[in-house]
């Protein structure tokens, strides 16, 4: 092998500087066509961004696995592959995660969920930046925006996890930015483009979670009202709205056919493990349910403590900037409709089919995760008021185009920092998500352990769960695959081994919980002690081993 001159070094130091400097030209370039330069660049740093952060989130006493809904999600995906561990129909988010937990360790670390959301926030920092260059937004906007989703530790520990919002944001992002592809460029987009780069994304969203059909429909009369405007023909209306539905309505009623079957409920795969399910802690009334003033106040907590105080603020002086010095047609109407979803969260929280608690309505934290859905709307309203206001102060002197682009980035920047600055002491504290992740952690501290015991003790025999109630749902953190567990979900197999335990596992698992269908068999049966004998208790949790 040659060896290194310092010529070499000299040229390749050279080459990456030249690299550097063409990602940074990127920046500014006006769209071409189908290309944004710049895109591939964004991706890659904002996806190098969350694997940094859920090095952490997972390494940190596994706290990417601190909520229930999480372990949940990796179960479900670990079914998939697992015919003896009973059929399901899961919301999209899950089937995505599948291939990344085929790994035991991927499931049972929490990684094999990391690397799905470090994907997914490559595709939203993607997503807001070309909506960005599409608009015809500078470098500085395009950043902003960029900013908004990356920087925010709420937002990278969601990423983390295997929650269903990194995959809903995704979606709705890329449905936005296949929207301004549309609906701000000059050339003609015909309806099958329109439906692979706006439908196709619209249909993970909707699959992922309710947001995205509020996305999906306002989206749709928008297509059907700048159609109009453009051509005033009804069948070109229609092949154009066609083209942008199409693809989210058959992949939603396809979903629900097969739900139907497995299931038995058309929606059973949104109610069940998504994360727009209604619930709350035990003992503690719906919320805000069906009080309009009281709703809308929860609402705002959650989604100003979610997307971060600096960020609202940032996107309201973008309001209020686009507003008097807006010229760009089109821009408004998409803006509306990215801002949408905010009318569908405030609905559902008023009519209870979800509930969100926090110090508004509650001495309860819970499911405030609920308002990062409107992260991307945020980030596109701050790019755009930080755009406008450059060129707005840049107009006044040109003279001053560059003191004004610093100000300017200067202010947004430490709006975003001190965001940063003031979660950072406390995050488990001041971030309603993590202080949930942290409360769920703490509640669940008996089951976790346990599950750890019985995946270091365990010397195979299989073993009898109950994984239906809350409390059992710990199968990712004993670390064995599905195939050594006898499930609630397969019935057949389930009841089998429930009615003769010594004639099929070693190992029980119950609580006192009298939901727990193992518990009550056990507590029903004079004769069990005969045969097993508790090899492990916590609390009103007890592992039993044959004897």
């Amino acid at each position: 092998m040659p060896a290194i001159t310092p010529d070499h070094r000299l040229h390749l130091r050279q080459r990456l500087l030249d690299r550097l400097d063409d990602v940074g030209d990127a920046l500014h370039l006006p769209v071409t066509g189908r290309r944004v330069p710049g895109t591939i660049a964004v991706a890659i740093l904002a996806g190098l961004a969350s694997l940094a952060a859920s090095a952490y989130f997972v390494g940190n006493h596994h706290l990417s696995l601190a909520y229930g809904d999480a372990l949940a999600h990796l179960t479900a995906a670990r079914q998939l592959f697992d015919a003896s561990a009973g059929m399901s129909a899961p919301p999209l988010p899950t089937v995505l995660l599948a291939p990344f937990v085929l790994s035991v360790w991927l499931w049972s670390s929490g990684w094999g969920a990391a690397l799905l959301g470090a994907l997914c926030l490559a595709g939203t920092a993607a997503a807001v930046y070309r909506v960005g260059a599409r608009w015809g937004l500078h470098g500085l906007g395009r950043l902003t925006a960029v900013a908004a989703v990356v920087a925010n530790p709420t937002m990278l520990y969601l990423h983390s996890t295997a929650l269903s919002e990194p995959v809903l944001i995704a979606g709705m992002a890329g449905c936005l930015a296949g929207l301004a592809h549309w609906a701000a460029t000059d050339r003609l987009v015909g309806p099958r483009e329109l439906a692979l780069w706006a439908g196709v994304p619209g249909a993970v969203a909707a699959l992922s979670g309710y947001p995205g059909w509020a996305l999906v429909c306002v989206g749709t009369v928008y297509v059907g009202i700048i159609s109009w405007n453009g051509t005033h023909d009804l069948p070109t209306v229609a092949r154009e709205v066609a083209g942008f539905a199409a693809v989210p309505v058959v992949a939603v009623g396809a979903w629900s056919v097969v739900s139907l079957s497995v299931l038995g409920n058309p929606l059973a795969y949104m109610a069940g493990l998504s994360s727009t399910s209604p619930g709350g802690p035990a003992g503690v009334s719906l919320g805000s349910t069906g009080q309009v003033a009281l709703s809308l106040t929860t609402l705002n907590v959650a989604v100003v403590n979610t997307v971060g105080p600096g960020l609202i603020g940032l996107a309201a002086i973008g309001l209020f900037v686009l507003l008097p010095w807006n010229r760009v047609p089109r821009l408004p109407g998409f803006l509306a409709v990215a801002v949408s979803t905010y009318a569908f969260l405030a609905a559902t929280l008023i009519t209870g089919s979800v509930v969100v608690l926090n110090e508004a309505n509650s001495g309860e934290v819970w499911n405030n995760r609920y308002g990062m859905s409107m992260i991307v709307a945020a980030a596109l309203f701050a790019a755009c008021g930080v755009d406008l206001a450059a060129r707005t102060l840049s107009s006044r002197n040109p003279r001053f185009v560059t003191v004004a682009q610093v100000l300017v980035a200067a202010a947004t920047a430490g709006a975003l920092v001190a965001q940063t600055l003031w979660l950072a002491p406390a995050p488990d504290r001041r971030s309603l998500v993590l202080y949930e992740a942290v409360t769920q952690l703490a509640d669940g501290f008996g089951p976790r352990r346990a599950a750890a015991w019985l995946g270091a003790h365990y010397d195979g025999g299989r073993i009898l769960i109950d994984e239906s109630l809350g409390r059992n749902t710990v199968l990712p953190l004993v670390g064995l695959p599905l195939r050594e567990y006898y499930l609630s979900s397969n019935p057949a197999s389930f009841t089998a081994a429930l009615g003769d335990p010594a004639g099929h596992v070693r190992w029980l698992w119950a609580t006192e919980d009298p939901d727990d269908r193992v518990g009550s068999a056990i507590a029903a049966d004079p004769g069990f002690g005969f045969t097993y004998r508790v090899a492990y208790s916590e609390g009103g949790l007890r592992v039993y081993q044959r004897r």
